[in-house]
């Protein structure tokens, strides 16, 4: 095999989920189609499925972030609410889930994508655990925004997982960075937590 490796992806220490932009690994091939990212993807879950139920483990994926067709000449699948649904069908087990990162989603359609995919995959018991964030605007032109000001309206997704009767745990993620904040962005998390403990304790009556 023909492995050129370009650059590797190097860690920020001081961030979250942050790795040095542009940098990437070439594993021996020029691009991957859909048709082998999705037999790839297959062909991983089938294998290690077993073991998590045996182990108790939830395997859960993240959708693509941005939702683009393809980086470096390399396709990507998890790029819409119907490709989700595709990915979490793979295999016919409570172990495999979706990491539902709302803020990946509306960057697909907004909140016509939120919505789809919380009222598809919530009342299946398909979502492992949720990133509760958003953007303005959808790809390729959006930008990072707190709560409430970006394309869906938190108040009613918090609404729909209560209805249909979802247990699991709700996280904030990463927000617009403010003056004086640290790397991780302890004030705008800070923000956002207050945020979805209200959404909670209103739609809850807790």
């Amino acid at each position: 095999m023909d492995c050129r490796v370009a650059r590797r992806d190097e860690r920020d220490v001081n961030l979250k989920d942050t790795f040095t932009r542009g940098s990437f690994v070439k594993l021996g091939v020029d691009t991957l189609t859909v048709d082998q990212m999705w037999a790839n993807f297959e062909y991983f879950i089938k294998g290690i499925i077993k073991t998590c139920e045996e182990s108790g483990v939830v395997i859960c994926f993240h959708p693509d972030d941005p939702p683009a067709q393809e980086l470096h000449g390399i396709a990507r699948i998890l790029t819409s609410v119907d490709n989700l649904e595709r990915a979490v069908n793979i295999v016919d087990s409570p172990n495999l889930k979706l990491e539902l990162c709302l803020g990946t989603v509306s960057e697909m359609d907004g909140e016509n994508s939120v919505m789809d995919a919380v009222n598809r995959f919530a009342p299946k018991n398909k979502i492992a655990y949720i990133h509760l964030r958003d953007v303005e605007g959808k790809f390729p032109l959006f930008k990072e925004c707190f709560l409430g000001e970006g394309n869906y309206k938190p108040y009613e997704v918090i609404k729909a997982l209560h209805k249909h009767g979802y247990t699991g745990s709700i996280l904030d993620d990463h927000t617009p960075t403010l003056t004086g904040d640290s790397a991780y962005g302890h004030r705008g998390r800070a923000h956002a937590i207050g945020y979805i403990q209200a959404l909670i304790e209103v739609v809850t009556n807790h």
